[in-house]
Formats: structure tokens, sequence, C-alpha cells
């Protein structure tokens, strides 16, 4: 799942998670959040990434590449 290219609502799920989480911990931010700042639905995140702990791995999997190249 980690290496299967997301859809658009994808990326901009994990680009406006990927900033609250990085500005406010990821603990301290909600899907109902993510959802309303990516202008989407908390079924299309769920949908895409299966759960919270999904979107993280996302998250830390992308993180991780970037430092790493």
């Amino acid at each position: 799942m980690l290496d299967k290219p997301l859809t658009p609502a994808g990326e901009r799920i994990l680009t406006v998670a990927s900033e609250l989480f990085y500005s406010r911990g990821i603990r301290a931010v909600g899907v109902d959040l993510i959802a309303e700042e990516a202008g989407t639905t908390k079924k299309t995140l769920y949908d895409r990434f299966g759960s919270k702990d999904g979107l993280v791995q996302h998250y830390l999997t992308r993180r991780y590449r970037l430092w790493r190249d």
C-alpha cells in the first residue's frame, strides 16, 4: 500500500496531514481536522489510508524518504 501512487485526494490529505502533524504533533491532530483542511470527507481519508495509523505510516515513510534522499 505504501508504494502505490496516491490519488489526488490522497495526496491532498497527506500534504495537509504532514503540515498539521509537523506543526501540532501527531496525537494532537484528529481525522476531522485533516479532512476539513484537505477539503474532503473522513470517508475519503479512511478509503485512501484505512485509518489514522495508516495515514501516520504514510507520513513517516514519506518524511524518512525525503530525509534519506
